[in-house]
């Protein structure tokens, strides 16, 4: 072997034999103080057999240290302390109203069929499901819609019961 690891070698074995000498000398001594301690103790726990109390005082010793202990303090003495102060909760949000709804005029119910022109008088006919009108300007369908005017490629039309203004595209320009 060469001279450095000799000298490791060494030193290793010289570190483990005084880690096993402290652990023996640790280990004796507790053994030399549990055997000292046990014949130290030995007279006093003969004495405390042989002047044992009687048993229902005992007892009422053990209780009343129970009882004792079973109350709970008036305080906690060691208690975490501090001046925070909880901001007051936010107040409700005020109740939202909704908007009134305003009425709207339903689609128009009409279909452009044609026109017909006689003596300068314009009429159109008008188709609503099944019933074809025939109107001119001024005229009133249904008690619910009045022709207003009739111009080439379109007719506007009063919804009579909410006063507005739709306008029909009939597809000619003249």
């Amino acid at each position: 072997m060469k001279t450095a690891t000799r000298a490791r070698l060494f030193w290793i074995l010289i570190i483990a034999g005084a880690g096993l000498a402290a652990a023996a000398y640790e280990a004796g001594g507790k053994q030399e103080t549990s055997s000292a301690n046990r014949a130290r103790r030995a007279p006093v726990a003969s004495a405390l057999v042989q002047q044992r109390p009687a048993r229902p005082a005992l007892l009422q010793e053990l209780e009343a240290l129970q009882v004792g202990r079973a109350q709970t303090p008036a305080a906690e003495l060691f208690g975490a302390k501090s001046w925070y102060v909880a901001p007051p909760p936010a107040p409700p949000p005020p109740p939202v109203q909704a908007a009134p709804v305003q009425p709207s005029a339903p689609p128009l119910p009409f279909t452009f069929m044609g026109k017909l022109v006689e003596a300068e008088r314009l009429t159109v006919f008008l188709v609503k499901q099944e019933r074809v009108y025939m109107a001119s300007e001024g005229d009133v369908i249904d008690d619910t819609y009045k022709l207003e005017k009739i111009e080439p490629g379109r007719l506007t039309l009063l919804y009579l019961p909410l006063k507005t203004v739709h306008t029909l595209v009939v597809g000619e320009s003249q």
